[in-house]
């Protein structure tokens, strides 16, 4: 929470509050600039915002009055801005990277200001913010400059700072960084099982200004053996033209080429379900869906009085979910005791255009939910992994249907003896009721017995009935509904 003072009252705003106050304020001006109505937006955000980060943001512009119509993280901006020819401009690194470079900056800054004046200045927060800021720009002028001046007036205590920064000495402040940042890239080619020969461009990408360092592309150029690094627009303009080619895509008028090959939907690669009884593989979301998607069903317990529930996410084409792969699961032991195949929970399950799964099960009965996501980022399959998952399943699709029928056929079955289980536990109860009521009045009249003859009747009736209705369902599962072939046999033989 934040705390402000207005007109002597204190009050407390949130951050999505915070930022939605800035977002209206660029409402307004985009609205005075164009001179007509603006209802959405797209919004640039760092790739490491977490899932809370960005629905905070989106929360943030629900407050301003605007739709978030698109989440850009800041990579894929940056690519569109340099397929669109976009080039020759200066870059930057993540806010990460920005804030450790000028804490790095700062620590120095502060020791020399402690050694000069012997005063210790961390217990003064604006102290340590106009620092900060100073230090902020000195490390841009440092990217286009040999050397800086940092100029605090008044800093202290009435006591002016001023020292001299080398691009020199700000290298040297920040070398394990630099290293570390190394590490990182070389890190990406290995997980991505790639060499520097199939690497074609190298894209400085990001919303500061840490990745025009001279020293950050020095290292970067020798790591990829001299290779000329791609330096691209600032970040304003990216999300600009993102904004604008997507502009282009929902008002139908997708005139530039090179739009047209850069906005293509996203599909999922593999079949996407969960497993149900046996180990058997329920497909949610066949292979190659457009994304974004939904899907909704209806589920139930396996068991009569069931409290606990498993609900596991796959992706494969094989029937079971064995020869798939796992993504992860919702588990919950507190779910209302019923009869089993009552239906109790209603299972969503939703892609977003990253690729990110959203599970949610909700109790009908209390209308309780429960979620987990799943993101394509970790743990996913390659194109070379799914292409032979995709040939696996071609040459096993008629083990896959053999084992479908069989399954089916067997689910029937059980389902058919329950169903005799249940109408025998009807009619025995029908039987014992009758039988006491004999018991219980020995002297009843003819046209008592009679009635409750007419009685038994109905009820055995009913449940015969039920029990064709079920025989019939079970034919139809098993065998397409066709009577079954009958031996007879002469019993004088």
């Amino acid at each position: 929470m934040i705390m402000v003072t207005y007109n002597g009252d204190e009050n407390q705003f949130t951050v999505e509050e915070i930022a939605s106050m800035v977002l209206t304020i660029m409402h307004e001006i985009s609205e005075a600039y164009f001179e007509t109505s603006v209802r959405s937006m797209a919004v640039f955000l760092p790739a490491n915002f977490n899932d809370s980060q960005i629905q905070a943001t989106k929360n943030a512009g629900l407050i301003a009055g605007l739709h978030v119509v698109e989440i850009v993280n800041e990579p894929t901006a940056f690519a569109i801005a340099y397929g669109l020819d976009l080039k020759d401009q200066a870059g930057g690194a993540t806010i990460d990277q920005k804030k450790v470079l000028v804490l790095n900056l700062d620590d120095y800054t502060y020791d020399e200001f402690q050694r000069k004046y012997n005063w210790n200045i961390s217990g003064s927060p604006r102290v340590l913010w106009r620092l900060r800021n100073a230090c902020e720009r000195a490390n841009i002028t440092l990217s286009s400059n040999a050397q800086t001046i940092i100029d605090i007036d008044s800093l202290y205590d009435d006591v002016d700072f001023c020292t001299i920064i080398t691009r020199a000495k700000f290298d040297e402040l920040n070398k394990d960084l630099f290293r570390k940042g190394m590490e990182v890239v070389s890190r990406c080619l290995t997980d991505a099982e790639m060499d520097m020969s199939s690497v074609h461009e190298v894209i400085l990408v990001g919303e500061c200004e840490s990745t025009v360092i001279p020293k950050v592309q020095r290292l970067l150029q020798a790591f990829f053996d001299g290779r000329e690094l791609c330096k691209i627009v600032s970040p304003d303009k990216a999300i600009a033209y993102r904004a604008a080619a997507r502009h282009e895509i929902l008002s139908g008028r997708v005139g530039h080429d090179k739009v047209q090959k850069l906005f293509l939907l996203d599909v999922t690669p593999l079949s996407l379900g969960v497993e149900i009884a046996d180990g058997v593989m329920l497909v949610m979301i066949p292979r190659n869906t457009p994304i974004p998607t939904k899907v909704e069903i209806s589920c139930s317990s396996y068991f009569d009085n069931q409290t606990s529930i498993i609900i596991q996410v796959y992706e494969g084409e094989r029937a079971r979910t064995r020869d798939n792969n796992f993504l992860g699961k919702l588990e919950r032991s507190d779910i209302p005791s019923v009869t089993r195949a009552v239906p109790l929970i209603d299972l969503c399950f939703d892609v977003d255009a990253n690729g990110t799964w959203n599970a949610t099960i909700e109790y009908r009965t209390t209308g309780r939910k429960n979620t987990i996501t799943v993101s394509n980022a970790k743990e996913r399959l390659s194109k070379e992994e799914i292409e032979k998952m995709i040939q696996k399943a071609d040459r096993y699709k008629a083990e896959n249907e053999e084992v479908k029928k069989k399954i089916e056929a067997r689910k029937a079955l059980e389902q058919y003896a329950f169903n005799m289980m249940n109408t025998e536990k009807e009619m025995d109860y029908a039987i014992d009721n009758t039988i006491q009521s004999l018991y219980s009045n020995q002297l009843a009249e003819v046209d008592e017995c009679q009635n409750k003859m007419v009685e038994l009747h109905n009820i055995s009736n009913l449940i015969i009935d039920k029990m064709y209705l079920h025989c019939g369902a079970f034919d139809m599962a098993g065998d397409g509904g066709a009577d079954p072939e009958i031996d007879e046999v002469d019993q004088d033989e």
